[in-house]
């Protein structure tokens, strides 16, 4: 997200250069350049301080594995098999969440963005 910004910074700030100053388009560009300079600034704050803990994304890969290897299996098995879809398919699901959660900085990064919110 901050590389987006970034590069849609550096294309109003080119902008900005070509307006002429004093104009209510360039102070309204310079507006919303100061704003996602703000906005910049703390979503890279938040890259840099963010902390991936690695072992509930490998337990989440595992179990989510041998969930889906046992939801192969009892479809495969078929019959009264199946039933164990009910357990093995709720199981997978939440390992699928809990992998993307954790990747994407988890507890850390909900800490993080509360942290640098501005107070109301």
């Amino acid at each position: 997200m901050a590389d987006k910004l970034l590069t849609a910074m550096k294309d109003e700030a080119a902008l900005l250069a070509d307006l002429q100053e004093g104009t209510p388009a360039h102070q309204q560009l310079m507006g919303h350049l100061e704003w996602m300079t703000g906005k910049y600034v703390s979503e890279r704050a938040l890259q840099t301080q963010l902390k991936i803990e690695h072992g509930p994304v490998i337990g989440s890969l595992i179990l989510g594995s041998l969930a889906g290897t046992g939801g192969v299996w009892a479809t495969v098995a078929g019959g009264w098999s199946l039933l164990w879809l009910l357990l093995l398919s709720p199981v997978f699901l939440v390992c699928v969440y809990g992998f993307f959660y954790e990747v994407t900085g988890g507890e850390s990064r909900q800490r993080l963005l509360r942290q640098l919110q501005p107070p109301e």
